[in-house]
């Protein structure tokens, strides 16, 4: 399978979006930006056979972090097209992405919008502990080692139990082989 190929242009207007669409939500701040721009393009990834930005993602503590967030943030702020705020939420700060423009959907598909539309939805009420917590239960991450970039042949990686007749099969060649 080929490496994606990163569109830096999709990933600022997927950011200038994500930070318009997230404008009134209180828990929207680095952390839930962060995993809200990998469950996008994983997301894209597993559905539409492509990742949206096809951005690198690498695996730290808190959980997938995009490798260009910064320098393409950075962009869009000296551009004017976003600023970033600091602000208390609980006695934690954070930082606040805010678009000073409108996202330019053009360069998206109608099936694209429609997932991050889903993947907004799926995720508004979730707080950064919760979104943090949430991708440490994804293959990706769990299977890559600390700055490590996070293949995304990983979201096709099933979670869960196996079915039985799986579990049966790995029965059997336990016992066949002695394992």
């Amino acid at each position: 399978m080929t490496e994606p190929r990163y569109d830096s242009r999709k990933f600022r207007e997927l950011m200038v979006y994500l930070a318009e669409r997230c404008r009134i939500d209180p828990k929207f701040g680095d952390t839930k930006f962060q995993k809200l721009l990998y469950w996008i393009d994983f997301g894209a990834y597993r559905k539409l056979g492509a990742p949206i930005t096809g951005a690198a993602y690498k695996r730290f503590q808190h959980g997938p972090v995009a490798e260009p967030f910064w320098r393409e943030r950075d962009v869009l702020e000296n551009v004017g097209a976003v600023t970033v705020e600091p602000r208390s939420f609980f006695n934690r700060k954070q930082k606040v992405t805010r678009a000073q423009r409108e996202a330019d959907l053009s360069i998206f598909t109608r099936n694209e919008i429609q997932l991050i539309e889903e993947v907004v939805d799926q995720y508004q009420h979730h707080n950064a502990s919760d979104v943090r917590e949430l991708s440490h239960l994804e293959a990706g991450w769990q299977l890559t080692d600390e700055k490590e970039v996070i293949p995304y042949e990983t979201v096709l990686i099933e979670r869960g139990p196996l079915p039985p007749s799986v579990q049966q099969k790995g029965n059997e060649l336990l016992q066949r082989y002695g394992w």
